[in-house]
């Protein structure tokens, strides 16, 4: 999971280190989801806020009664420090240090509220040791059991509800993490071979280098945004020029699907994906690109209340992830609560400078996963965040109930993947 931060130390020129003791068993029984979740949270406060130095990651275990051990670790960083008058509601949802970390990080403080609420549930706690302009020291702890090593595990089916389509190499061009690697998962387990690419300019590279069978490309991506690189790769030379690009978007608005014809595109899926849709689209486009097909997008839902929806709506994620073991579902439901704090803090950020287009692009981004993982009132809320987008004033009324409706979703993708963690 360390290694999951290194680029993003490494790009602030920061050394990110890990310690673990030998104190540590090789197997206990526990959440290792909610464990993950509590260390993911501070490795990226830890990084977010130190400018130079290091972040070191330290683990080690003590035995207690009844076959119980206690995990304990810290992370610390040499970063700017925290007031010690600020420490006391560091915890608390929505607080962040001071205004001037606010303005300059951007923030909401839920990831350590939520952090502390997953280690107290798990019989533990977290803690924080600081002083300004000399770094801080988050310390942690939860209960687990000691175990016996798991049995082997039965290789994975590798079909979809549709059945597989004949093996491909595919590159995907997502920005969003648990996004890409939700498609990318799925896909591989169809047999595809799968690149991935974090924006438009990547994939415009990788589509030069490399010949793919179909490129499945999102359309709002930052650096080069989807229809960029579509008509950059149609205007290269060779086989790359007429490779099929599948437009994956949670734009469902049907005056856009022209646009995007004209950019080059030659299908149009919109989230949340339709997998059986999505697995006849790439056999039929297979061979090379093919005449275009008219494709009806359903107009989004109109709601009166946003109470009225769940946070989740069971079905859709039951069949829209299903065709993915349990534990991979929980553990991809358990990245869900970090990366909505990090975009709906991208969102509040935009607003405080005024980029409107930069909250409309976050928003966009949080409706996209919403609906690819059957968050049905974040994606709702999401919308009309996206929508309010276009108005300062509209954006600032719409940000008090976005980010509510984040603080409950997070919660409850963690009780929800834990539900799938114990069906495997």
């Amino acid at each position: 999971m360390i290694g999951l931060f290194q680029a993003q130390a490494s790009a602030k020129g920061l050394v990110l280190e890990a310690e673990f003791d030998a104190s540590l068993p090789t197997w206990v029984r526990g959440d290792p989801l909610r464990v993950k979740q509590i260390v993911s949270n501070l490795i990226s406060n830890g990084i977010k806020f130190t400018a130079s130095g290091r972040v070191s990651v330290r683990l080690r275990a003590s035995d207690e009664p009844n076959d119980t051990v206690r995990l304990a670790g810290e992370v610390i960083d040499t970063g700017r420090g925290i007031d010690p008058l600020i420490q006391r509601n560091l915890f608390q949802a929505f607080e962040q240090g001071d205004t001037s970390t606010t303005r300059r990080f951007g923030g909401t403080g839920l990831g350590l509220a939520i952090s502390r609420r997953l280690a107290e549930g798990m019989g533990g706690g977290i803690e924080v040791e600081s002083r300004l302009g000399e770094g801080s020291t988050f310390r942690f702890s939860v209960s687990v059991r000691r175990a016996s090593a798991p049995p082997a595990v039965e290789p994975e089916p590798s079909e979809t509800p549709d059945g597989p389509s004949p093996p491909m190499r595919v590159l995907l061009a997502e920005d969003n993490d648990v996004n890409r690697m939700l498609v990318s998962r799925v896909l591989a387990q169809s047999g595809h071979h799968v690149d991935e690419a974090g924006d438009g300019r990547e994939a415009l590279q990788a589509a030069m280098r490399t010949d793919y069978d179909v490129i499945l490309m999102d359309m709002q991506m930052p650096v080069m945004d989807g229809m960029e690189a579509t008509r950059a790769i149609r205007a290269l030379s060779g086989p790359a020029a007429s490779v099929p690009i599948i437009a994956l978007t949670a734009d469902a608005m049907p005056d856009h699907r022209q646009t995007y014809l004209d950019a080059g595109i030659d299908e149009l899926l919109t989230k949340p994906i339709d997998w059986g849709l999505l697995s006849r689209t790439l056999r039929r486009v297979r061979g090379g690109r093919q005449a275009r097909r008219k494709v009806e997008i359903p107009p989004p839902p109109v709601v009166s209340s946003f109470d009225s929806l769940p946070l989740f709506d069971r079905v859709r994620v039951d069949v829209g992830l299903g065709v993915l073991p349990p534990a991979r579902v929980a553990g991809m439901l358990a990245m869900l609560p970090s990366e909505m704090l990090r975009l709906v803090e991208d969102y509040r950020a935009a607003l405080r400078t005024g980029d409107l287009e930069a909250a409309r692009r976050s928003t966009h981004a949080l409706k996209g996963m919403a609906a690819n993982f059957g968050a049905l009132r974040l994606e709702a809320v999401a919308r009309a965040a996206e929508a309010a987008s276009a108005s300062r004033g509209s954006a600032d009324l719409v940000a008090p109930l976005l980010a509510e409706v984040v603080e409950r979703t997070a919660t409850a993708a963690m009780e929800l993947s834990a539900s799938f963690l114990a069906r495997g």
